[in-house]
């Protein structure tokens, strides 16, 4: 049996992987964990770059994680078929490993579906609460708070953005 996979629209053929910037400076504002945020000056606006292959893999992670185990998602309780669509759309795109020279083993992520609305969607919110704080908690003993770097707050609560 052969999987049928769609062929890549013109504009994900013109997308470039993401380039994380060696530091802050005028325009790039902060450097997260495979995301940094750049200042638009007109219009005034933030824009916020993430790594997509690499939050995928992070959200995919918390998906095949063990329930009750550190770094788990679970669902609500829905009624028979309530997560169908959600699910569908998750599973819209499957990872790729290739070794690619001077790089190693790489993961891209190839298109099964073109609705993959709930997957951009899961990943993003992944890595904004990597921005806002949210850190997986290895043994369950220390909260996150606890752990990030200048006590309880978070970059957001440190720094003055305008």
């Amino acid at each position: 049996m052969t999987a049928t996979t769609e062929k890549p629209t013109r504009k994900q053929k013109k997308m470039r992987a993401y380039a994380a910037p060696k530091g802050a400076n005028r325009e790039v504002r902060m450097v997260g964990e495979h995301y940094h945020l750049t200042r638009v000056r007109h219009p005034r606006l933030w824009l916020v770059h993430v790594n997509a292959d690499h939050w995928k893999g992070f959200a995919r992670e918390r998906l095949a994680t063990p329930v009750g185990q550190p770094g788990s998602i679970t669902l609500f309780d829905a009624l028979t078929g309530g997560h169908d669509e959600f699910i569908r759309q998750l599973t819209a795109e499957r990872p790729i490993e290739e070794f690619k020279a001077g790089k190693g083993l790489v993961t891209r992520w190839e298109t099964i579906r073109r609705k993959n609305h709930y997957l951009d969607a899961y990943y993003a919110a992944c890595a904004a609460g990597h921005y806002c704080g949210a850190r997986l908690i290895a043994d369950g003993s220390e909260g996150a708070a606890g752990r990030r770097r200048g006590g309880g707050a978070g970059w957001f609560a440190q720094r003055k953005l305008f």
